[in-house]
């Protein structure tokens, strides 16, 4: 009787010992995983920091443009001001 309480107790500390096997490989491939998703999001990270830049650098570019347009615009309409003033003028002499 001994002797099965022995073998049996041999035989539970194998399926133990082999759960604890399973376990740690486990543990192991999911640290490796962690790992693995640790570095993609580190360049995902570095990735949107790059185009967080070149937008802001695209919006500073935009409403440069836009400043230069609205001025460009300006001129133009006080040019048409000054050519109706004078087309105005040389109607009044003939």
């Amino acid at each position: 009787m001994a002797k099965d309480k022995v073998g049996k107790t041999l035989s539970s500390l194998s399926e133990v010992d082999k759960q604890i096997a399973q376990f740690v490989n486990r543990k192991t491939s999911i640290a490796n995983q962690e790992s693995s998703y640790k570095e993609e999001m580190d360049q995902v990270d570095v990735r949107l920091d790059e185009l967080t830049i070149m937008l802001k650098d695209s919006s500073a570019k935009h409403s440069e443009e836009e400043q230069k347009l609205k001025e460009e615009e300006e001129k133009i309409i006080e040019r048409r001001k000054q050519l109706t003033t004078i087309g105005g003028a040389k109607s009044a002499k003939l």
